[in-house]
């Protein structure tokens, strides 16, 4: 199974994902999967006979007004390794969403500034941040279940928007599921607020003899 992340500042043509496809198929791959994507990015992708898989809600908060300091102290994660931190994304999602390593560090690099931070001791929670320009990202928030509703998600949320304050950015972006409904009451009290286009991840047979 290969992944599809786009990142251009504008969204990719039919002719470009044509060829994506084609190539993966010549590499032996059986199903590609996207990113989430935004509305205007599905055009092309639809062209070449994806369908939808799983829609998530998009959610933006201005960075103009101050944000409350975290309870809990977050610190900056400094060692090489990801096991602990990937121990934490498996035990917090099921397995669709989780994060490999390959993963993780493409979103790392996803974004010119990034800040990995975590919280707890033995490690129990993280979150991922970039930002773009003026844009900030919140690209991943999880909490271990066993250290659930103590405040430790409350804490990064705060800790991440407090860091894009700082880098300059003029407003924060962040998804998740529909169903995950803790989640978006944690986003929600933080002036976090749905947006009419939500995202979509794509998903295709590579195994046919379509085009």
């Amino acid at each position: 199974m290969a992944s599809i992340a786009t990142f251009t500042d504008q969204p990719v043509d039919r002719t470009a994902v044509e060829s994506i496809v084609g190539r993966l198929r010549a590499q032996g791959y059986r199903r590609a999967i996207t990113a989430a994507l935004t509305t205007q990015e599905l055009g092309a992708f639809f062209d070449n006979d994806f369908e939808p898989l799983r829609q998530l809600v998009l959610l933006r908060r201005p960075l103009d007004q101050p944000v409350p300091r975290a309870e809990l102290r977050p610190r900056r994660w400094r060692r090489r390794r990801l096991d602990d931190i990937l121990e934490v994304d498996r035990a917090a999602f099921e397995e669709f969403w989780r994060f490999d390593e390959v993963a993780l560090r493409e979103a790392l690099d996803a974004t010119p500034h990034r800040v990995l931070r975590v919280i707890g001791s033995p490690l129990a929670g993280y979150a991922l941040s970039g930002v773009a320009r003026s844009r900030a990202y919140l690209q991943r928030l999880a909490v271990h279940p066993d250290a659930a509703r103590h405040g430790l998600g409350t804490s990064l949320l705060r800790d991440a928007l407090r860091w894009m304050r700082w880098r300059g950015a003029a407003e924060a972006f962040v998804n998740t599921q529909h169903d995950n409904l803790q989640a978006l009451r944690l986003y929600e009290r933080h002036g976090f607020e749905a947006q009419t286009d939500g995202l979509t991840i794509l998903h295709r047979d590579l195994s046919g003899a379509g085009p």
